[in-house]
């Protein structure tokens, strides 16, 4: 039987526990949405980074061996852009213009989640916009499987547990001809999996009469923290469910996201 373990705060995760483990992190609103949709719109590598210094030393390695305009500086602190950076943590602003570009990337909450991910056998980053891709992809993997949430300022936020719930279930839901690597058999559930997949049916509930997700992301402190901001388009475009069929993953030997069919053969 494999297992799933859910993390509502990258501090939560104890050394060594995520060894030999598929791993996603899950920043809803915005990180991981925002890099699902830059790899969508063909960038071609993004650099996940902590902090601010760090992505400015980055940027200017990459640009020392490559044409200066293919590398853009991509972020926020406090929900709005970094100066001296190209762009924010809006996915609605990664569009077709990041085609190619590589991208070093530092977020509030979001990068330190994908960080926290490195000692994992796989990670991949996770949204609602790739839910089924994700889902699948742990399945062929195998592997057993830990959810890291970014949380909002060292708090958990709801709005990724909310997708923890939604992943949990995809992966228990039965396949044709009854797969002995799905349904809710198939899985032991951690205490914080079992509840993220117990707020996830309630939510469905709602959703089943006459909710829509937009809204309940809006009702969570990361989606209140938006709307103050200004950016309600941006919990729009994280709404959509299953928008692409992509997983990007991090490969810790280049400290780089890429679609996982760029890095068919590949190793981490």
């Amino acid at each position: 039987m494999k297992s799933i373990e859910l993390f509502m705060l990258p501090q939560d995760v104890a050394a060594g526990e995520l060894s030999g483990k598929i791993a996603v992190a899950v920043d809803v609103l915005r990180a991981s949405t925002t890099i699902v949709n830059a790899i969508a719109s063909g960038a071609q590598a993004i650099y996940p980074v902590v902090d601010v210094p760090t992505a400015f030393q980055k940027a200017t390695e990459l640009r020392a061996s490559s044409t200066a305009s293919d590398v853009l500086l991509g972020g926020e602190r406090d929900g709005v852009l970094i100066k001296g950076f190209d762009l924010s943590n809006s996915p609605v602003s990664y569009d077709q213009s990041v085609g190619g570009r590589q991208i070093v990337f530092t977020t509030t909450n979001g990068t330190l989640a994908i960080q926290t991910c490195q000692p994992a056998e796989q990670v991949l980053i996770g949204c609602f916009c790739n839910l089924t891709a994700i889902s699948q992809h742990i399945l062929r993997s195998g592997l057993n499987v830990a959810i890291v949430c970014a949380g909002t300022d060292g708090q958990p936020t709801m709005e990724d547990i909310l997708f923890g719930g939604a992943l949990i279930a995809s992966l228990q839901e039965p396949s044709p001809g009854s797969d002995s690597r799905r349904g809710k058999d198939a899985w032991k559930l951690s205490t914080a999996a079992h509840s993220a997949a117990e707020i996830w049916a309630l939510a469905r509930h709602r959703l089943e009469n006459g909710k829509s997700l937009a809204e309940l992301l809006s009702q969570t402190q990361g989606g209140k923290n938006l709307v103050r901001l200004g950016f309600q388009q941006d919990i729009e475009f994280a709404a959509q469910l299953n928008l692409f069929d992509l997983v990007p993953v991090y490969q810790t030997r280049t400290g780089s996201i890429r679609s996982d069919v760029d890095l068919v053969g590949q190793h981490r």
